[in-house]
């Protein structure tokens, strides 16, 4: 049971979450931790509910909007909206007082089954604002996720053309530097990342993923160039393979999401694919110090001689 819901557990938290204590998670579905998975009729009614609970991620609704709209504090940030593809589509703003004549902007990109609220409230972007004067931007697919170049995300929608339109939106209300727009964000929004740097290379100073390498389909189309890029990836991450490969889900949440063929590109040969891209030399790898007795350690692997963007993959050993 515990197994379970670990792995159902990257996609729907929200941005940098995951080091939230798992037993918090647990409780707040009304389990109890138990060394084993229960009687046969208990086990079928905790999967029952966490295939409701996934189906409800993967759905959206306005009903989840509205509670993520509702959960964040006028005083955090400006709810703004955007016409985009026909339809209204939302972000949040946090402008900090010391908020410059010409700021720059850090696009926070939630995680598949989150929204902007729990990236803002979760990312410590704000305060990481307040301290150098940046706008931080939380942009919302909407109840759905994000169309970054996976054929199960694939839809209608142009997340690319809604960042465009952000940055419009931006650039008249506060003035801001279009030259100095950056993107993050976890996991499917990490990813989406990805497509911006492929997509809209003009539109993104630099970019830096968090648990999400580059999928295959992606990296086959993909016209990017010129970007920095600094990635975070966790060796023992089961949703996000480092390896690559075809993320190895549980059967569960397969039959909740829908089988895929979508198969993601390694992160050291992600970072590798874009240090081509930026005209760099060879990788260094180099330990970092090891301040925290949490069972991983950090490898720093950079690129040198970058002729158009540094390279960068902090490789989490033991990370999920």
């Amino acid at each position: 049971t515990t197994e379970i819901y670990t792995l159902s557990l990257h996609d729907a938290l929200p941005i940098f979450a995951i080091a939230k204590p798992l037993t918090a998670i647990l409780l707040l579905l009304g389990l109890t931790l138990v060394t084993g998975c229960g009687a046969p009729a208990e086990s079928q009614s905790l999967r029952d509910r966490l295939k409701e609970r996934a189906q409800q991620r993967q759905a959206g609704g306005s009903g989840q909007q509205a509670s993520r709209a509702a959960a964040v504090p006028a005083s955090a940030a400006r709810l703004m909206t955007v016409t985009q593809g026909g339809r209204q589509r939302s972000f949040y703003v946090h402008a900090p007082s010391n908020l410059s004549s010409r700021p720059g902007a850090v696009l926070v990109l939630h995680g598949g089954g989150g929204g902007a609220g729990n990236a803002l409230q979760t990312s410590e972007m704000n305060a990481a604002a307040a301290r150098n004067g940046f706008l931080a931007v939380y942009p919302d697919a909407g109840g759905e996720r994000w169309n970054d170049g996976r054929m199960a995300t694939a839809s209608s929608s142009d997340d690319v053309g809604f960042m465009r339109a952000i940055v419009a939106a931006l650039q008249a209300e506060y003035g801001l530097d279009p030259s100095r727009v950056y993107a993050t964000g976890i996991s499917n929004g990490g990813i989406m990342a990805h497509k911006l740097a492929c997509d809209a290379p003009d539109l993104v100073r630099a970019i830096a993923p968090v648990s999400a390498n580059m999928p295959e389909a992606l990296r086959a189309v993909c016209r990017g160039a010129g970007v920095p890029v600094m990635m975070f990836s966790g060796t023992d991450d089961p949703l996000m393979p480092f390896d690559g490969g075809r993320p190895q889900l549980d059967a569960l949440l397969r039959r909740v999401r829908g089988s895929s063929d979508d198969q993601m590109v390694s992160s050291p040969a992600t970072a590798a694919f874009w240090a081509s891209r930026n005209g760099c030399g060879s990788a260094g790898s180099s330990a970092l110090p090891d301040r925290s007795s949490d069972g991983t350690t950090i490898t720093q692997v950079s690129y040198s001689g970058c002729n158009t963007g540094q390279v960068v993959l902090f490789q989490i050993n033991g990370g999920g």
